[in-house]
């Protein structure tokens, strides 16, 4: 809880009950779906706060509550953002490589396919110097399968 509130940026009179709680329902399931040397808790922590909008105690609860739906999908999102070389692994296997299904419907061309993966790799992973990689705006509101989707056929 204290990582929390160090790294959150809204009001600290939000930071009541509850809120410890909704944090373990998002940390723990989320710890226990990926390997432990991907991320430690404390850096998933502050990537949750991170992108945490709410502005009072209630919001901060619900929000954190719609998480948890989520919570794995956060968690390979935050070790991909920090670098790991065994979440990118994972998430090439979880979200790419599926993408081919949906990209035929634009264009069947194998070329094709394999070309919008490397250009998401780059957007997601790499970032364009001024801002990091996209991977980090993802918040478990949706599925991360679905957020990959929608900027693959945008892309």
């Amino acid at each position: 809880m204290q990582v929390f509130a160090t790294a959150w940026s809204g009001p600290s009179d939000a930071l009541g009950v509850g809120v410890a709680d909704a944090l373990a329902a998002i940390v723990d399931p989320a710890r226990a779906a990926w390997p432990a040397g991907w991320i430690d808790e404390a850096e998933f922590v502050r990537h949750l706060a991170a992108r945490t909008t709410a502005t009072n105690g209630t919001e901060l609860v619900a929000g954190l509550r719609r998480a948890t739906n989520h919570a794995a999908d956060l968690w390979l999102a935050c070790a991909c953002a920090k670098g790991s070389g065994g979440a990118l692994a994972a998430f090439d296997v979880a979200h790419l490589s599926g993408l081919a299904r949906v990209l035929r419907r634009v264009d069947d061309a194998p070329a094709f396919c394999d070309e919008v993966a490397q250009i998401l790799r780059e957007k997601l992973f790499v970032g364009d110097g001024e801002r990091p990689g996209r991977i980090v705006e993802y918040d478990g509101r949706g599925s991360l399968a679905a957020w990959v989707r929608v900027i693959a056929l945008r892309t």
